[in-house]
């Protein structure tokens, strides 16, 4: 069922009032990061959106894909804990999922990323029973927010589903990962092949029983701004959040909103890490940024441990519209006045 564009932003106000009241709870203090930034994010394959050249003291800008430079260049001085609900902009393919101006819900905190994953889940505990106080019970019962969301370690799912282990050769993962139908060109690394696997092959597997899950401890080479865990530096503290699909809903099954690290506050390993990041954008032909000095100036000054997640808003609406009201929506829905070709009407 499509709603009727009133619906959408009667449905849409709901759910910010309800995000911005847990934060509020929890005494959160929401920030208004800038949009026009000079570097708008390094991470290989995010390409950012340039925006202003000519009328500009520090040369180009771009829209920023995400307000974590900012927030983290400030994070000492706010005080506490932070959010933004900041729209962002990413070059990227339009899809059900995806639209290159889309809002992040981004929020830090002073703790782990063990106690950040249990804020997700109060987090739409809160939404869930604020929506169903407005709209009445959900539709769709199936999708459950109650206890028994499963934490998933990212080596422990590639052996369940392709039966690859840490401890084989990379002949032996690559003939493993062939046998599971992933059959590429030789000229692919190992870590291109395992993160095709994560996306073919384990992310559907991730929910089960209808609730959420999460996905931890991710490959170190796929840390990105997230510290290495104590106990194993071949993982990161990275985890994903997941939100189940019915089944022919989407091909995948289910539906990945968020996105978490503890978070790496050591200012020279993360200049190491972006300029391997400026090395591999330089090599795909893609913009290099300049460092962003400011977020490296501020993380000298945190100490830890801060934890930190984005989470794609229109997603969790979709999710939660499909929940409550049975609605079938994608991210272009809400969003009124995109480009009617953006909207998906496909799984």
């Amino acid at each position: 069922m499509k709603p009727a564009l009133s619906q959408i932003v009667r449905f849409r106000n709901t759910v910010d009032r309800g995000l911005r009241d847990w934060m509020g709870s929890r005494d959160i203090l929401e920030v208004h990061p800038p949009t026009l930034v000079p570097n708008p994010g390094l991470e290989p394959h995010l390409d950012g959106i340039a925006a202003l050249r000519r009328h500009s003291d520090w040369g180009q800008l771009y829209l920023h894909t995400s307000p974590e430079y900012a927030i983290k260049a400030g994070l000492a001085a706010f005080g506490g804990d932070v959010f933004a609900m900041a729209r962002c902009y990413r070059d990227e393919p339009p899809s059900r999922w995806h639209h290159p101006e889309f809002t992040m819900l981004e929020w830090y905190r002073h703790g782990t990323w063990d106690q950040l994953m249990t804020d997700c889940e109060s987090l739409l505990g809160h939404v869930c029973a604020l929506l169903e106080r407005a709209y009445g019970p959900p539709l769709r019962s199936d999708l459950r927010v109650d206890s028994g969301w499963e934490r998933r370690g990212w080596h422990d799912l590639l052996h369940q589903v392709t039966g690859v282990d840490r401890g084989m050769s990379e002949p032996e993962q690559r003939e493993r990962l062939r046998q599971c139908g992933l059959d590429v060109d030789p000229g692919w690394s190992l870590d291109d092949l395992l993160s095709l696997a994560y996306v073919e092959r384990m992310e559907p597997a991730v929910c089960r029983n209808g609730r959420p899950a999460f996905v931890e401890r991710f490959p170190a080479d796929q840390a990105a701004l997230a510290q290495l865990c104590s106990d194993d530096p071949g993982v990161a503290e990275r985890f994903e959040w997941y939100l189940p699909l019915p089944e022919g809903e989407d091909a995948r099954g289910n539906l990945e909103v968020g996105n978490a690290f503890g978070e790496l506050l050591d200012a020279t390993e993360q200049r190491r890490r972006f300029a391997q990041d400026a090395t591999a954008r330089a090599a795909r032909g893609a913009d290099v940024y300049p460092a962003p000095l400011a977020m490296l100036s501020g993380l000298e000054q945190l100490t830890g441990p801060v934890s930190g997640i984005a989470v794609g808003v229109e997603r969790v609406l979709c999710w939660l519209a499909l929940r409550q009201l049975g609605w079938r929506t994608g991210v272009a829905d809400w969003i009124p006045g995109a480009p009617q070709t953006w909207r998906s009407e496909e799984p």
